[in-house]
C-alpha cells in the first residue's frame, strides 16, 4: 500500500484514503507484533495465562479492526482500480488475521482430549 500511495495521478481523496490505510496497517503490524511477543511468553499452566491470552486476543482483535476501518474508510472515499487493489490486499490480511484469532481462541480453551 505504501508503494501505491506514492503513485502519480491519485486524486486527493484516494491519496487521503491510502494515507489512512498505510497508518492503520502500521498500527496493525505493531499490534500483531505485540501479540507474537506475548504468545512466546505464554504457558498453559501459568497462573497468568488467562490475562496473557486476553491481551493477545485484544491485540489481534485491534489489528482486525484497523484493517476493517481501512476497508470501510476506503470504500467510502475512492473508486476504481485503487479501491480494488487496496480492497483485495486488505481482505486477504483481514482473513488471515481472523484465522489467527480463531487459533488463539482455540488455544485459550486449553488442550482438548478426544474420547475413544
Amino acid at each position: 500500500m505504501t508503494k501505491l500511495s506514492k503513485s502519480p495521478g491519485l486524486s486527493p481523496v484516494e491519496a487521503s484514503a491510502l494515507a489512512d490505510c498505510v497508518e492503520l496497517s502500521g498500527d496493525s503490524a505493531d499490534e500483531l507484533s505485540r501479540s507474537l511477543k506475548e504468545i512466546a511468553n505464554t504457558n498453559f499452566g501459568d497462573p497468568n495465562f488467562g490475562g496473557q491470552i486476553n491481551d493477545i486476543q485484544t491485540f489481534v482483535s485491534a489489528a482486525f479492526t484497523d484493517f476493517d476501518t481501512c476497508l470501510d474508510g476506503f470504500s467510502k472515499k475512492a473508486s476504481g482500480q485503487v479501491k480494488t487493489k487496496v480492497g483485495t490486499q486488505v481482505l486477504i490480511v483481514e482473513h488471515l488475521t481472523s484465522n489467527a484469532l480463531a487459533f488463539i481462541n482455540s488455544y485459550a480453551t486449553g488442550p482438548q482430549t478426544t474420547s475413544p
